[in-house]
């Protein structure tokens, strides 16, 4: 299974971290973050799911409260992950468990 973090804008961060806040707990994915532009910038971590990733989707999934900060070199981006996505997640895991 591949975790995938993917962020698109106008402006680069240089991204060096993917902070998620789970319920008031803090998670910290890093990797060799990909870049890429035309029109639009973007910036990708794809990894492969292991232990330690498996608990946060884990975690993820069930929360009520979850955002992830692309952190930069310089500055920083805040997202809310929907529930939507929580959704396709947890659909995603059940499938990797069985």
């Amino acid at each position: 299974m591949r975790l995938k973090f993917q962020y698109t804008s106008d402006d680069w961060l240089f991204i060096e971290r993917a902070i998620l806040m789970i319920d008031g707990e803090k998670y910290t994915v890093t990797g060799n973050w990909e870049r890429d532009n035309n029109s639009d910038i973007w910036e990708w971590l794809d990894l492969s799911v292991e232990e330690n990733e498996l608990l946060i989707l884990e975690k993820l999934v069930n929360s009520k409260d979850a955002k992830v900060r692309y952190e930069g070199r310089q500055y920083h981006n805040d997202r809310t992950i929907s529930s939507k996505e929580k959704s396709i997640i947890k659909k995603t895991l059940e499938i990797y468990n069985n």
